[in-house]
C-alpha cells in the first residue's frame, strides 16, 4: 500500500548527511529536496535505482537534487565486507570520483550501469577513457590517494547511517532502504514540496 510506504518513511527521525567534497550531484544544486543515494556500480538493483532517479530528475528538474555516494560491496575498500562480493566495485567507484573531477561523471555513470553485465577489472579505466580522459590521466587518478580517500569517506558515511545493502536512499534525511515504486516517490516529493 503506497500510503503506508510513504508514512513509514516519514515516521522516522530524519538525519543530516554531509557528503564529502568531490561527491557527484545531479539536478538543481539549490533544490529544496535532496535525495542522497548510496550505490554500488556492480549491484543490479542499483542499476534500477539509477533509472528511477533519472526519471525523477526529468520529472522534477527544479525541485530535486540527487547526491550520489559510493557504497561498494567490495572487501578491497569496504572494511565491513568480509567475503568476496563485487570484485570491481571499489575500482569502479574510484573511476566515478575521477570522472567527477573532470566534469564527466554523468557519462561515466550511465556507461558503467549500461555495461553492468559485462564489467571487468578494466571497466573503470575504459569507462574514463570513453568520456575523453586520457589513459595516462585516468590510470593516475584511479591509483591516487585522493580518489581512495573520497570513496573511504563516502563508505564511512554509509556505515554511520547503518546502510546494510544497496541501493539505499535518503530524501531530506528520511531513510529509504528499498526500491520504492515511482508513485511513492511522487507522493514523497509532493509532500516535501509543500513543507
Amino acid at each position: 500500500d503506497l500510503k503506508m510506504m510513504v508514512e513509514r518513511v516519514f515516521a522516522q527521525k530524519p538525519v543530516t548527511i554531509s557528503p564529502p567534497a568531490g561527491s557527484s550531484t545531479f539536478g538543481n544544486p539549490n533544490a529544496k529536496i535532496t535525495i542522497t543515494e548510496f550505490s554500488d556500480f556492480q549491484c543490479p538493483y542499483c542499476k534500477r535505482g539509477a533509472v528511477l532517479l533519472n526519471t525523477l530528475i526529468n520529472r522534477y528538474p527544479n525541485e530535486i537534487k540527487v547526491v550520489f555516494l559510493n557504497f561498494p560491496l567490495d572487501q578491497s575498500c569496504h572494511r565491513q565486507i568480509e567475503r568476496p562480493m563485487h570484485p570491481f566495485s571499489c575500482q569502479l567507484a574510484r573511476g566515478g570520483a575521477c570522472a567527477e573531477k573532470s566534469g564527466r561523471f554523468k557519462e561515466y555513470y550511465e556507461g558503467i550501469f549500461e555495461n553492468q553485465p559485462s564489467l571487468t577489472g578494466e571497466s573503470a579505466l575504459q569507462g574514463l577513457t570513453k568520456t575523453g580522459v586520457t589513459q595516462a590521466n585516468a590510470q593516475a587518478c584511479l591509483d591516487s590517494e585522493e580518489a581512495k580517500k573520497l570513496i573511504s569517506a563516502q563508505i564511512e558515511i554509509g556505515i554511520q547511517n547503518n546502510i546494510q545493502g544497496t541501493p539505499a536512499f535518503f530524501i531530506n534525511g528520511y531513510k529509504i532502504d528499498s526500491l520504492l515504486p515511482l508513485e511513492a516517490w511522487d507522493q514523497m516529493i509532493e509532500r516535501l514540496k509543500k513543507n
